[in-house]
């Protein structure tokens, strides 16, 4: 498929979209999107000192501050602390007697209580 067809159906897409979507209200419409950190770029990189082995609780708790100190006033407050909180360092997930996913507690000694401040 070439170039101009391409943006052709997306523009075709998106009309379509809009029109699906009726007249949005200044209300309706985000005033910015969600802003935040992720762990999923330190975890998953090959960098030395990163990696699958560096999501735990001391190196969360740094970043959670730093966002908050530096980033909280421009609208920074998600953190996405992302897959592995709850496997441990061979990545064997753990559960509670329920079946719910629970923080590793040698990843996360106190648990995830401390992270969600």
């Amino acid at each position: 498929m070439n170039k101009s067809r391409s943006i052709s159906l997306a523009f075709t897409f998106l009309l379509a979209l809009n029109k699906s979507l009726g007249t949005l209200s200044q209300d309706d419409v985000a005033i910015r999107p969600y802003m935040g950190w992720s762990s999923w770029s330190l975890q998953a990189t090959t960098m030395p000192g990163r990696g699958l082995n560096w999501l735990k609780e001391e190196n969360i708790l740094p970043q959670i501050d730093a966002m908050a100190e530096l980033l909280l006033e421009y609208g920074y407050n998600y953190i996405n602390i992302d897959s592995g909180w709850n496997a441990d360092y061979n990545w064997e997930a753990g559960f509670d007697s329920y079946g719910r996913p629970s923080p590793n507690p040698e990843r996360f000694p106190r648990g995830n209580n401390d992270s969600k401040k």
